[in-house]
């Protein structure tokens, strides 16, 4: 199994979050902004990947870390997808954590995270950070 990367895009306004599914560590990591047209095309390869990170490595560590500052509505149904993908393996054992990490100040996005974190009946853990600190 090989790790998953894509790169923020070099573009000015960049509607894809950057990837970052790492194998031999453990982690996943989720940055920046979703608002793609096509959320599934993206967001499919990245629940297909977490399907063989468990199938290949059913007794290793995975932690997966969100830092999504926007995502619109076709993200979110993607976003659930992709949470539930997770939870079903957390449920069976796995040694899984989740976090995603929010600014603080933003509170209509902490709503939003909050919101899909309920109906996805999801275990994350909120981490705070303040933007003006990066």
């Amino acid at each position: 199994m090989q790790d998953l990367i894509i790169k923020k895009s070099t573009e000015k306004v960049s509607t894809t979050p950057a990837i970052s599914f790492l194998v031999e560590q453990g982690e996943c990591i989720m940055d920046g902004k979703s608002y793609m047209q096509d959320a599934f095309d993206f967001y499919e390869p990245l629940i297909e990947w977490i399907e063989n990170y468990f199938t290949e490595y059913d007794q290793k560590t995975l932690k997966f870390i969100i830092k999504l500052t926007y995502y619109n509505t076709s993200s979110s149904k993607m976003l659930f997808d992709l949470l539930m993908t997770l939870q079903k393996h957390k449920d069976s054992g796995q040694d899984l954590t989740i976090e995603w990490h929010y600014d603080s100040l933003d509170d209509d996005l902490e709503e939003d995270i909050q919101d899909l974190i309920d109906s996805a009946e999801v275990d994350i853990e909120l981490v705070e950070i303040d933007e003006d600190d990066e």
